[in-house]
């Protein structure tokens, strides 16, 4: 078992993560941190799915204006976590109205009483939520481990310039082989805290 670890799965829910079309990278995407899923299943890591519902009572919440609003999810979509996520008793849901999974949520209080200190931080959008959890996460003195082909970007570019240029700052940018190998080292009787951060 490793212990002090947390996968994070951001925002992979019906409304933003179901593929739509053949060659949609939503289907890489899927099966790339269903992998990473059953490997913390298998070491005995706790998932917390995060999800965004949506704004039932919309004209009572202001929206900041912008110049590059956020495009309107469609009304017949049910939204909710994808079901191909299984959420086990070790796991947690948590639920959250912006971009980052720490902003007024329950995820600072599963994390403390899990006793976790270092997070593995998947889903959509790189270079939002993704970011936004990252960033807060390093405030909040997490180790972070981000895989980059388990997250999507708003487009390539963001995505690129996201790992590239601000992750490398924030924790440590890996594949999801790469952290399969770390897990197996940690499983291993490895200090996690000691192997690679």
């Amino acid at each position: 078992m490793a212990h002090g670890i947390a996968l994070l799965v951001i925002d992979m829910q019906e409304s933003m993560a179901r593929s739509q079309e053949p060659g949609d990278p939503r289907i890489r995407l899927l099966s790339t941190i269903r992998v990473l899923v059953r490997q913390a299943q298998f070491h005995s890591i706790p998932v917390g799915y995060i999800w965004t519902p949506p704004l039932e009572n919309s004209h009572d919440v202001q929206v900041p204006n912008v110049d590059r609003p956020a495009k309107p999810l469609p009304n017949s979509v049910e939204d909710g976590l994808l079901e191909e996520f299984l959420v086990l008793p070790k796991d947690f849901v948590v639920t959250k109205s912006g971009w980052s999974a720490f902003n007024f949520t329950s995820l600072g209080y599963h994390l403390a009483r899990l006793g976790i200190h270092t997070i593995i931080v998947t889903g959509i959008a790189t270079n939002l939520s993704v970011e936004s959890t990252v960033r807060d996460a390093f405030d909040h003195r997490f180790h972070i481990l981000t895989i980059t082909d388990a997250m999507l970007g708003t487009s390539k570019d963001e995505h690129y310039f996201t790992i590239t240029r601000t992750f490398p700052r924030l924790s440590r940018v890996m594949s999801s082989t790469q952290l399969v190998n770390w897990l197996g080292a940690a499983q291993g009787g490895t200090n996690p805290r000691g192997h690679g951060l």
